[in-house]
């Protein structure tokens, strides 16, 4: 069965069920009905192939998945499972962090944390709709060659989608936005990386606008380093400021 689930940076609690979008304040001690408070907290609990997840506007930056990664993220998506905003990306933000140890110039390193990491094993297909997806980073290669760990700042991960969302400022090793997936209708400022300042693997875009300025291309897209997965661009527009596009 298939549920829908609900977060609130500002208002929730990870002790609660995530069930209903408010609190009840006079019963919720006894009945712990009532939002999470942390994106990697709402997942356990939504975790099914169907499940949805509504984020109340907020700025989502505490809490972490991935724990056992030098990469660390702000959220691991399960397989079938939607992340969707209530009020949109203006509203609605999804926060990494630099990495505290051996950084890069750009700031990625050990214990960096990216946004948004999309699980690999299961079936179904996930989806984030409506968030900013900012900040985000990932470990540098001197600590790995590991592809999951030095991909994709913002988000990274096969069989999934991002629809709807701002992605800024974020960086990696390689794909310094996004690595292996799909983009509707996003918009990307920003972003950098050594190797593939936008993407990195198999990523498709969809009505999009691409806005870069980092990195030796104002725009660089790639397909992976094994050859095997190539980026797609449809009726997506990039801006580029004089580095040219690759």
């Amino acid at each position: 069965w298939a549920d829908t689930y609900y977060v609130d940076a500002n208002n929730g609690n990870d002790e609660w069920d995530g069930m209903v979008e408010t609190a009840d304040r006079e019963t919720v001690d006894e009945t712990k009905h009532g939002p999470c408070k942390t994106l990697a907290r709402i997942v356990e609990i939504a975790k099914n192939s169907g499940d949805v997840i509504i984020a109340l506007p907020g700025t989502y930056d505490k809490g972490l998945c991935d724990t056992d990664k030098l990469t660390h993220s702000r959220v691991c998506i399960p397989r079938g499972v939607t992340l969707q905003s209530s009020r949109g990306p203006e509203r609605t933000f999804i926060v990494g962090a630099r990495g505290t140890a051996s950084r890069d110039a750009l700031g990625n390193g050990t214990d960096a944390v990216r946004c948004i990491r999309f699980d690999s094993t299961g079936s179904g297909s996930s989806k984030v709709v409506g968030f900013t997806l900012c900040g985000g980073r990932t470990v540098n290669s001197e600590a790995s060659t590991d592809k999951e760990e030095i991909y994709g700042g913002a988000a990274s991960g096969r069989s999934s989608a991002i629809v709807d969302c701002i992605i800024s400022n974020n960086a990696a090793i390689r794909g310094g936005a996004v690595s292996a997936m799909t983009c509707y209708r996003c918009r990307f400022y920003d972003n950098d990386a050594d190797y593939g300042s936008v993407s990195m693997g198999a990523t498709s875009f969809y009505n999009c606008f691409v806005d870069n300025t980092g990195g030796s291309y104002a725009c660089y897209l790639n397909q992976d380093l094994s050859k095997s997965g190539k980026s797609y661009a449809y009726n997506t527009f990039f801006y580029s400021h004089g580095n040219g596009i690759s």
